[in-house]
């Protein structure tokens, strides 16, 4: 809503396959310097403000696509088998990663390994992204 889609688009499709996440950073010397009950309640705190935030991201995001259906867009939404078939025509990481410059490709590699080794708490898709640069690209 805040872009403006209904100004140039007549149909939006909703996959709810992008990620948005947030990282607070600390010195490691203030960190350490707080004690272990101290660094527990902050830890706390942020979970119960990711849960906050997650419920207010939803209703900010069902007003936005109300006012955008309000202003003539048709809204599209993707049952599990058009979801999966909407991941399997995305392109491979290789190919998308060839497209980029090197610094950007590896902060892209970067950002994904830390939301899925973080995001999934298993790690379980860093195999995945293990080495999706070419061998004359591959960095250590």
């Amino acid at each position: 809503w805040r872009e403006h889609l209904q100004r140039v688009h007549l149909d939006i499709t909703l996959t709810h396959d992008r990620y948005e996440g947030f990282a607070l950073a600390v010195p490691n010397s203030l960190w350490h310097a707080l004690s272990s009950q101290q660094r527990a309640n902050l830890t706390s705190q942020l979970a119960n403000i990711t849960t906050w935030e997650r419920i207010q991201a939803a209703q900010e995001q069902q007003q936005a696509l109300a006012s955008l259906h309000k202003a003539g867009m048709t809204l599209h939404t993707m049952d599990a088998h058009q979801l999966k078939v909407f991941a399997s025509r995305m392109p491979p990481w290789p190919r998308l990663l060839n497209k980029l410059d090197l610094q950007m490709a590896n902060t892209l590699i970067a950002a994904a390994r830390t939301a899925t080794a973080t995001g999934r708490g298993d790690g379980s898709r860093e195999k995945v992204l293990a080495d999706p640069l070419p061998p004359t690209q591959a960095t250590k």
